[in-house]
């Protein structure tokens, strides 16, 4: 008696370690194709815009640090637009700060006009939200390079901007139009 539970015992635990040693080699295999697809991704590189026009120094700094923290920032294959957490002051207008990301194949390389949806637990900041690229003034937006773009917001925008915590709850969405 005591040798079948000894029996039952030792192939428990062979099954154990050949599932573990599965799950091992298993995560071992996605963690390198990861890594493969993220060595893919090239760095994203900051077209500096044009400080007499109201963006500082410091606001410069603080978008180029966001891409460098963070270097698989953007979607793959798209043109997307993440927002850097912050709100600036120019002129005693409010706007908040974004960066315009090039992961696609193509260099934007003229005037581009999108539509931005923004909300944040279901509360709408913009719906269809008319954006600009001016190429005139920044110039081409290469493959895997980022514009930092700032959109002007309301008080009361400002109000649901200040109140985000949870990144989850936040919808981001451009539309760019074909042709």
């Amino acid at each position: 008696m005591k040798e079948k539970k000894m029996k039952k015992l030792i192939i428990i635990v062979c099954l154990i370690l050949t599932l573990t040693a599965c799950s091992v080699s298993s995560k071992n295999e996605n963690n390198t194709k990861n890594q493969d697809i993220s060595s893919q991704k090239k760095d994203i590189s900051l077209i500096v815009p044009p400080t007499n026009e109201g963006y500082s120094k410091e606001l410069i700094d603080y978008v180029r640090e966001i891409i460098r923290k963070n270097p698989s920032i953007g979607e793959d294959g798209k043109l997307s637009m993440n927002y850097t957490d912050a709100t600036y002051t120019i002129n005693e207008r409010e706007y908040a700060v974004f960066v315009l990301l090039n992961r696609s194949q193509h260099v934007i390389d003229q005037s581009i006009n999108f539509k931005l949806n923004w909300s944040y637990d279901g509360q709408v900041l913009f719906e269809n939200q008319e954006i600009l690229y001016n190429h005139t003034k920044r110039g081409d937006l290469d493959m895997n390079c980022a514009a930092l773009m700032m959109i002007e917001i309301t008080p009361a925008q400002k109000q649901i901007i200040d109140s985000m915590k949870d990144p989850n709850k936040m919808k981001l969405e451009i539309l760019v139009s074909k042709g």
